[in-house]
């Protein structure tokens, strides 16, 4: 009970969603005085962490922006309403407003960060906690730059006056600071213990090399938005700590990549960061996006046929564009020579296009079949119908990495190493060096754009990716192409809104200058 009455005074003080004044504590008090006494009063704590992060970032069922960029053929009306902005309904109701939940990670860190040294356990325990404290306000106060861009920066659970928000830059050097604290202060994954002093199992738990990781996506961020290209030698430096000095490996073909790494259990060479698949978190809906394309054969109540009306689709000649090959022979007895992505994120595809009475079903759509693994639904009236994916959810694998560091060298001008980079990915689709980068594709930073776009297909990365590099006037809706000019992105129109209930009770709270002229 105790946990719980603190849990609740934290949620209830959060600056985002009421005001609460500290001085009235008669009860709380002693929860706060007499708990943290002991290892597994803070590995308890920590586990209340762990799951707002799950809760409030991982599994978060309203996921735009996230949804903003995937490629796609047909969306239904609904799809349509909420992802097609016009110039009428881009507004705030289709975005996502509410940041509390991430604020209630950063609430709990803090209160944690205030109690350890209350506990009697030693130097090394001690700094552990400390370690993943760093490591979850880096990656909330990460994911507030990203999708926010400004917003206040609280530093004490004590906090309860007016904030106003700091600058992007601030936020994204706190984030920068605490990275680098979680690095010094986290064990390696294999010196991972829990409170009885077991070895941790699994890859959910933050440790140096997931740090590292982390440390690799706030740079290239910062990179980016803050126009300060040096700071992509951190980037070289922190992916290739990951790519040289611990055990990772990428998985050897795209087949692989959909069993073992986004179908498998966590224990893939690839997988740096997972977080694991809860069946209590299958209501919502993840991944997102991969969910609107479900239909045959992932949900076996589904008909060939009912491709044609899933929530969105995209066409074979879509699939066939971003993964080129051909068959020498036919697709059920040949051999096929190309991106082989194409053969395992999708069903059959070629197969069937090859089936004419097959193919009139599907009216040239493809069958996404990345993600793999279903929850069917168990109740009566929909017994037996896909309710969701029980997938992991992999935050960080050593192809990310890959190809951030390709990034990061090309921003540099180090074309050579970008290209290694980038044909370390594309020789493992296509199996052979047959695809390797060549100066006559151009731009070689829009091309490590579209090779992430290809490998993350329908895994929500897309978004922050155009936005990192600029290219929202081309890969972004049609709104963003006619209507949106370089004063409104510079004037916050990339960053989400600030929800209302930031508003409650912080007179400081200010709305984003392009957002404020859309209410």
């Amino acid at each position: 009970m105790k946990i719980i009455k603190i849990l609740l005074l934290l949620l209830s003080c959060t600056i985002n969603l009421v005001s609460c004044d500290m001085d009235v504590k008669p009860e709380n008090a002693v929860t706060f005085e007499n708990y943290f006494r002991t290892d597994k009063d803070l590995q308890t704590f920590l586990y209340s962490i762990q799951d707002a992060y799950r809760g409030s970032i991982v599994f978060k069922p309203q996921a735009i922006p996230q949804i903003l960029s995937f490629v796609y053929d047909k969306l239904d009306a609904y799809q349509k309403t909420q992802l097609e902005w016009t110039v009428s309904d881009f507004t705030p109701m289709h975005a996502s407003t509410n940041w509390s939940g991430i604020y209630t990670i950063i609430s709990l860190c803090n209160t944690l960060n205030e109690s350890i040294e209350k506990a009697n356990i030693s130097k090394d325990r001690k700094n552990y906690y400390y370690g993943q404290i760093h490591f979850y306000r880096a990656i909330a106060y990460f994911k507030l730059a990203e999708i926010w861009g400004e917003c206040p920066i609280i530093k004490s659970s004590r906090t309860i006056t007016s904030l106003a928000k700091s600058s992007i830059e601030d936020v994204l050097s706190y984030s920068q600071e605490e990275i680098n604290k979680a690095i010094d202060l986290l064990p390696l994954g294999g010196e991972l213990k829990d409170a009885s002093g077991k070895s941790v199992i699994g890859k959910e738990i933050p440790s140096k090399e997931i740090a590292y990781a982390l440390k690799t996506d706030i740079y290239m961020w910062s990179a980016s938005v803050l126009k300060n290209n040096e700071l992509c030698e951190t980037v070289i430096s922190s992916s290739t700590k990951i790519i040289e000095n611990f055990n990772y490996q990428l998985e050897n073909s795209p087949e692989n990549v959909c069993k073992n790494v986004i179908n498998g259990n966590g224990n893939s060479s690839e997988s740096i960061f997972v977080i694991s698949f809860n069946h209590s978190e299958a209501t919502f809906n993840f991944p997102l996006v991969a969910t609107y394309f479900v239909t045959y054969p992932l949900n076996p109540k589904a008909g060939r046929g009912d491709v044609k009306h899933a929530a969105a689709a995209i066409l074979q000649s879509t699939v066939n564009n971003l993964y080129p090959g051909e068959w020498i022979g036919t697709a059920k007895n040949g051999i096929f020579k190309g991106d082989r992505r194409r053969l395992s994120y999708f069903y059959k595809m070629d197969d069937i296009a090859e089936n004419d009475s097959l193919n009139n079903f599907t009216l040239g759509y493809a069958y996404p079949y990345k993600f793999r693994n279903v929850e069917l639904q168990t109740s009566s009236w929909n017994l037996g119908q896909f309710r969701n994916f029980s997938c992991d959810a992999n935050i960080y694998r050593l192809s990310e990495i890959i190809l951030l560091r390709a990034e990061a060298y090309a921003r540099l001008g180090k074309n050579d190493l970008a290209i290694a980079d980038l044909n370390k990915i594309r020789r493992r689709a296509y199996g052979d060096n047959s695809a390797d980068y060549k100066s006559s594709e151009g731009d070689l930073r829009y091309a490590i754009f579209k090779e992430r776009e290809k490998e993350f297909l329908f895994e929500e990365r897309r978004y922050f990716d155009v936005v990192r590099n600029g290219y929202w006037k081309t890969e972004l809706s049609d709104f963003h192409k006619d209507h949106m000019t370089q004063a409104d992105v510079d004037d916050g129109a990339l960053y989400m809104p600030v929800g209302q209930g930031a508003f409650e009770n912080n007179t400081l709270m200010t709305q984003n200058k392009y957002w404020l002229s859309r209410y």
